[in-house]
């Protein structure tokens, strides 16, 4: 049994966190094909933060 999401869903994901840096995009011009652009911005920062780890 699979359980959450496929993982074709993280990778628009991944995606669609990509894209603004490719194109010089803001987040909210992020195509539909990603995802909402929430998520993507959402993940962004949330990799960012663990990323770098505390202070």
């Amino acid at each position: 049994m699979v359980r959450g999401r496929s993982p074709w869903d993280r990778r628009q994901v991944f995606d669609g966190i990509w894209w603004p840096a490719r194109t010089g995009s803001p987040w909210r011009d992020i195509p539909e094909r990603y995802g909402p652009w929430e998520t993507a911005s959402r993940s962004s920062a949330a990799g960012r933060s663990t990323a770098l780890g505390p202070g």
